[in-house]
């Protein structure tokens, strides 16, 4: 689980005045489910657009946040499914050592 409700933030900052632009100025947030290839978003949209896994407490985008409404939380089932495998794997190496 997330040791902080700021990880994988970042920050932006653009400066355009002399172009006659204007400052642009959020915080960065990435996607933590990585289905839509670990994009970033600006805080303040992502408050309008994104949501949170409520299983592995991660900001998401909008596009990962309906596919964990639809199919659940991807990262952990494959972090349940790597301790599953690794925990089977030990048992194996266990029998053929006669442990």
């Amino acid at each position: 689980m997330k040791l902080s409700i700021f990880d994988q933030a970042g920050y932006f900052f653009n400066d355009d005045r002399a172009s006659e632009g204007q400052l642009s100025e959020d915080d960065i947030l990435g996607c933590g489910h990585f289905a839509c290839g670990g994009r970033m978003m600006k805080r303040s949209k992502w408050k309008e657009h994104g949501g949170r896994c409520l299983v592995c407490d991660s900001f998401l985008c909008s596009l990962c946040y309906e596919r964990v409404k639809t199919f659940g939380c991807e990262v952990f089932e494959r972090e349940m499914r790597r301790a599953v495998e690794n925990n089977y794997r030990k048992e194996q190496n266990a029998k053929i050592l006669g442990i």
